[in-house]
C-alpha cells in the first residue's frame, strides 16, 4: 500500500516499503480496591493495573495519586518489573470511614513509544472507595449493683 502525506510544500508519496507503527495509548485496565467498595482497610496499598508495560520515569507521585477529595494522599509510587502495575503506598494509615479515590494523569506514558494515557484516569465517582468505619470496642464495663460479676 502507498500512504500519500501531503504538506504545506505539495505532495510527497511514500512507498510500501517504509514502515509505520501504530502504538495504542495505554489505559488503565483496573484497579484494587475496586470502585465503589467499603470497609476497605486504612492499610490499603491500592493498585491501578495498565494495558500495557509503563515506562518506569512517568509513573511518579505526580502521574499516580492516591486523592482524598481534592488533596493527594502523601505516598510512594513503585512500579511492578512488568511495567503493567503500580502501587500506590500511603506514608502513614489512611484515616477510617473516609472516601478516596485514585488519579492516573496523561503524564504516564508507555514503555513502547512514549506514548501517553489515552485519558486522564479517575475522579471520586469512577475510581472510589472507602475506608472501614471506626469499630466501638469496650474500654470499661460497669455492673449493676447486686449482680454477680
Amino acid at each position: 500500500m502507498d500512504v500519500t502525506v501531503v504538506t504545506a510544500g505539495g505532495t510527497s508519496a511514500i512507498s510500501a516499503a517504509d514502515k509505520f507503527t501504530y502504538v495504542a495509548p495505554p489505559t488503565v485496565s483496573s484497579q484494587t480496591p475496586t470502585v465503589g467498595t467499603t470497609g476497605v482497610a486504612v492499610t490499603v496499598h491500592p493498585t491501578v493495573v495498565f494495558s500495557t508495560p509503563m515506562d518506569p520515569a512517568t509513573i511518579t507521585t505526580s502521574t499516580v495519586q492516591l486523592m482524598q477529595g481534592s488533596t493527594a494522599v502523601s505516598a510512594v509510587i513503585g512500579l511492578s518489573s512488568n511495567g503493567l502495575t503500580a502501587t500506590i503506598t500511603p506514608a502513614s494509615p489512611l484515616a477510617n470511614g473516609t472516601a478516596y479515590w485514585i488519579s492516573v494523569t496523561t503524564g504516564a506514558k508507555s514503555s513502547a513509544g512514549d506514548v501517553p494515557l489515552a485519558t486522564a484516569y479517575g475522579s471520586s465517582t469512577t475510581s472510589g472507595f472507602t475506608t472501614v468505619g471506626i469499630t466501638p470496642t469496650v474500654s470499661s464495663q460497669t455492673r449493676p449493683w447486686g449482680l454477680p460479676g
